[in-house]
C-alpha cells in the first residue's frame, strides 16, 4: 500500500442525502463521516473549530493508524523527542521562561539524541514514578511524557526535566508536593515487596519503612 509523503494535503468535503459531511480517503478510497478524519491547522496555527476555516487530512484515521505502525520505532520515537521539545517550548515562551524556543536546546541543554535516549530507557524499564512497565503496543507512545520537576526553576534537562508515564504526570500536578513524595517513597517499598514475593511467597511480609532500596533491584 502506497501512503502520500504530504501528512497535511487536504480533499473536498462532501455532504450525502442526510446532509451529514463526508469525505473520501485518498488512501484506502473509502466514504467516511468528517469525524474519521484528523483536523489540520487553522491559518493561525490553532486546532480549534471555533477559529478560521476547518480543514481535514486526505487519509482517514484507519490508514493513518496502519501508516504509524509500519513505521520504523526510531522514526517514531524522534518525532516524540521533536514534538516534546517544539511543544515546551512555545509553552515556556509564553510564559516568559524563555526569550526562544531554541533556548531550550542551546541553554537549557534539550539535545534530541539525549531526549531519545531517554524516551527508550522509560519504554524498556519503565516509569521513574510508579515502576510500571510501559508496553508500547498497548499504550503507545502517547503515554511517555516530560514532567518539569520545579516550573519555578530554569528548565535544565539534566537536573529539572524527567520523562514519565502520563498518568503520573497528571497526578503530579494535582498533588501537593509532600503527599508526592511521601507516595513515591511508598511505592519504592512497593516493588521491594514485590520483588521479595516472587522469590519467596511463604516468607512475604511488609519490610521496614526504613529499608534502604536493594542496589540491584534499582530502576535507574
Amino acid at each position: 500500500m502506497v501512503y502520500k509523503q504530504d501528512a497535511w494535503a487536504y480533499s473536498r468535503v462532501m455532504a450525502d442525502d442526510d446532509g451529514r459531511r463526508t469525505k473520501r480517503c485518498v488512501i484506502c478510497g473509502g466514504a467516511y463521516l468528517l469525524e474519521f478524519f484528523q483536523r489540520g491547522r487553522n491559518a493561525n496555527g490553532s486546532r480549534d473549530p471555533k477559529v478560521g476555516t476547518r480543514h481535514y487530512r486526505d487519509h482517514c484515521m484507519g490508514c493513518e493508524a496502519i501508516r504509524k505502525r509500519a513505521e520504523p520505532v526510531e522514526q517514531r520515537l524522534r518525532k516524540k523527542a521533536v514534538a516534546a521539545r517544539r511543544r515546551h517550548g512555545a509553552k515556556l515562551k509564553e510564559l516568559g521562561v524563555i526569550k526562544n524556543e531554541g533556548d531550550l536546546e542551546e541553554i537549557y541543554g534539550w539535545a534530541l539524541d539525549r531526549m531519545l535516549d531517554d524516551i527508550k530507557r522509560i519504554s524498556e524499564k519503565g516509569c521513574p514514578y510508579c515502576l510500571q512497565l510501559i508496553k508500547m503496543r498497548e499504550h503507545g507512545l502517547g503515554t511517555i511524557t516530560v514532567d518539569i520537576l520545579n516550573a519555578n526553576e530554569p528548565p535544565h534537562y539534566s537536573t529539572n526535566v524527567i520523562w514519565c508515564c502520563a498518568g503520573c504526570n497528571s497526578k503530579k500536578q494535582l498533588t501537593p508536593p509532600n503527599v508526592w513524595g511521601a507516595r513515591q517513597s511508598m511505592w519504592k517499598l512497593w516493588r521491594d515487596n514485590q520483588i521479595r514475593l516472587g522469590v519467596d511467597p511463604e516468607a512475604f511480609g511488609f519490610l521496614p519503612l526504613d529499608k534502604k532500596e536493594d542496589p540491584q533491584h534499582s530502576l535507574w
